[in-house]
């Protein structure tokens, strides 16, 4: 059951309309912080525009992508807490594929323009790459990676 819930999500991601809109970044009480499309309950610490410029992506090329990338956070939600198995996006040459539990979607050829990561017509823009951690706008859903 829950191999459904997480290809369920994983259709609705990469069969949806591309849209752009804001990105906030917002602290909790805690002091971490979370990024959402919605404003912050509290203030904005700030927005895409701000994000994008505040971080470094110059190490992002295809040859660093390479190899898997386990998906830790999707927006606020914590993956490591969810029992639904590992998602990995695996990038191999030109080739891009998403495995769920275990389970691999059919390669995608993609290709990156600056910041951004294009599969076939969905655009994933990187918000911030360090080599061993990315952060992406998927569609306006925030996911973090970390490097296998």
């Amino acid at each position: 059951m829950r191999h459904y819930y997480l290809i369920s999500l994983l259709l609705i991601i990469f069969s949806a309309p591309s849209y752009s809109g804001q990105i906030y970044k917002c602290e909790r009480p805690d002091g971490s912080k979370s990024f959402s499309n919605q404003p912050c309950g509290g203030k904005a610490i700030d927005q895409t525009d701000q994000l994008t410029s505040n971080t470094s992506t110059s190490e992002l090329t295809s040859a660093a992508l390479q190899g898997k990338w386990l998906i830790t956070m999707v927006g606020d939600m914590d993956m490591s807490s969810m029992d639904l198995g590992e998602d990995i996006w695996q990038f191999s040459g030109n080739q891009w594929t998403a495995i769920s539990s275990g389970r691999a979607l059919s390669p995608e050829p993609f290709s990156l323009d600056g910041n951004i990561i294009d599969t076939s017509g969905i655009k994933i823009k990187v918000l911030e790459f360090t080599g061993s951690r990315m952060k992406v706008d998927t569609m306006g859903i925030i996911q973090t990676l970390e490097k296998r």
